[in-house]
């Protein structure tokens, strides 16, 4: 590196990402190496803009917000003042998400502007945002060993995966949306409000890894009754997932058919992708439950 300090680069599309790493840093008291250095202030993470990027299949769903809505764009684009290119060119250590560090790191020359094809060339690991890396595996004609590490941020999204579920669920069956109307109108709704109570509802949650079973947890606590999908289930498993669902189902159309909410949380492999067809969902017309997707968007067609 040309630079005294260490400048990590921190690019993402979720506001303030990096202000839980910096106190994190600031206020660790254990051996870590990072957090001496910046303790030390010579260690520094930094946030820079978004860039445009032209993912597989042209599509835009996360090009910055002023982006949104429009055609997928045509042409790269990173404005970077001369300190930031300068960041990103010693940058060993980046922390970006992973739609748009997998299109700037494996295919530079079609998503950097040819004046900034030379920035990343450094990067050894990149620490991702999310629960998942699949950006970087199905990204078209990816090298088999990239020359970096990735790892992904599956440390911090079950809480906040499991309180995302739960505040919708809540808002839905308390009827906070239409409670707020009612507000504004001045108008008491009594009737109009009239709510379920949880134990009579079943939470189904495909996908019991990590984050399912975090909003089990979470929903069970509350009174709620949890169905659990998961493909291969042991005597084991079901009394470890106990606390997470009451009960546990490789029937993926057993968990369907009696749940009232489907909180879906599979990842995207060859076994899940499009899992859950037009057909498959037949089962749920009975009780016409509320999806709740919070895994990867393939694993449904529909």
């Amino acid at each position: 590196m040309t630079q005294s300090k260490i400048r990590i680069p921190v690019v993402s599309i979720i506001p303030g990402i990096g202000d839980p790493v910096r106190q994190q840093l600031a206020t660790s008291t254990t051996s870590s190496l990072a957090a001496k250095l910046y303790q030390a202030s010579e260690l520094e993470i930094v946030d820079l803009p978004l860039p445009v990027v032209i993912p597989p299949n042209a599509s835009n769903n996360h090009q910055p917000k002023g982006a949104i809505g429009k055609a997928a764009p045509t042409t790269p684009e990173w404005k970077l003042d001369p300190t930031q290119q300068q960041i990103l060119e010693d940058a060993e250590v980046l922390f970006m998400d992973a739609h748009l560090a997998a299109p700037l790191l494996l295919a530079p020359k079609t998503n950097l502007p040819l004046e900034l094809q030379h920035l990343l060339k450094n990067v050894q690991w990149v620490q991702g945002t999310y629960a998942g890396v699949d950006s970087y595996h199905q990204f078209p004609d990816a090298p088999a060993d990239p020359g970096f590490t990735v790892s992904r941020a599956g440390g911090i999204m079950p809480t906040a995966l499991a309180q995302f579920v739960f505040g919708y669920v809540i808002a839905l069956e308390r009827k906070l949306f239409e409670a707020k109307e009612f507000q504004q109108k001045r108008v008491f709704g009594r009737w109009e409000l009239k709510y379920r109570s949880f134990r009579q509802l079943t939470i189904g949650i495909l996908g019991l890894g990590d984050v399912g079973q975090e909003i089990g947890r979470t929903l069970k606590a509350s009174g709620f009754q949890v169905a659990g999908f998961k493909r291969r289930v042991s005597d084991g498993d079901r009394k470890a997932l106990a606390a997470s669902a009451d009960r546990v189902s490789m029937d993926l159309n057993e968990v369907l058919a009696q749940s009232d909410y489907i909180v879906n949380v599979l990842p995207s492999t060859d076994a899940t992708r499009y899992l859950l067809t037009e057909n498959t969902l037949e089962v749920c017309r009975k009780k016409q439950p509320v999806f709740i997707n919070v895994g990867r968007g393939d694993s449904s067609n529909t």
